[in-house]
């Protein structure tokens, strides 16, 4: 079922992977990391930042990556948490040594308008006020 999270996340259509997120969590709790992982990301997206901290914290314990690292600087950042959006930068870079939000953007640059539209709102002021260059 993740993988149908996967696939509304980056059509630009967080609510829709956020249900599926929230349905997988309740049917294969094996899968907790990557469920926690796109519930953080679905509410990221869907601009609820106080809500995402939680998900994304569990996603972190549960997957040991570095995109994971990535979100937390933005939802740290949203809720005013330097300290801890300091931390997750930091992290970041040791795993992704001279990552740029370009980088990112190179990633996902087969994605549709629709993500890029939500990414620009949510994710990417976040990233460089966190610290996060762009290019």
């Amino acid at each position: 079922m993740t993988d149908r999270a996967y696939i509304f996340q980056f059509s630009g259509r967080p609510a829709e992977s956020l249900e599926v997120a929230q349905q997988a969590a309740l049917m294969d709790p094996k899968d907790a990391g990557a469920t926690f992982h796109y519930i953080c990301k679905a509410k990221l997206y869907l601009g609820q930042y106080a809500a995402a901290v939680t998900p994304c914290e569990k996603a972190a314990v549960l997957e040991n990556n570095w995109w994971i690292q990535f979100y937390l600087v933005v939802v740290y950042t949203h809720n005013g948490d330097t300290a801890k959006a300091s931390i997750a930068r930091d992290e970041l870079f040791r795993r992704q040594p001279g990552f740029r939000l370009g980088r990112y953007r190179a990633m996902l640059r087969s994605s549709p308008p629709a993500f890029f539209e939500l990414f620009d709102k949510h994710v990417a002021p976040a990233l460089v006020k966190g610290g996060i260059p762009e290019t």
